[in-house]
């Protein structure tokens, strides 16, 4: 939220939630943040591109310049 790092992993979660994620390890609950999915888009538009994206399938890349990869969770 901060923009501090980019969006790197996206997850769209067997129970409909979406996860925007930068990819780096250590984060706690406590820094979690609940934003809406257009919030998500305003941060960052590629996040259109996975707008098709089923549930129980995530979504990564390894910088901002680079194609969404999806995945199965």
């Amino acid at each position: 939220m901060a923009k501090e790092r980019p969006i790197l992993h996206v997850t769209h979660d067997d129970d409909g939630m979406w996860q925007f994620l930068c990819g780096a390890e250590g984060h706690s609950p406590e820094n979690a943040k609940v934003i809406g999915l257009g919030q998500a888009v305003e941060l960052d538009q590629s996040i259109n591109d996975l707008y098709e994206m089923p549930l129980g399938v995530g979504a990564e890349r390894e910088s901002l310049n680079d194609t969404w990869q999806p995945f199965k969770l």
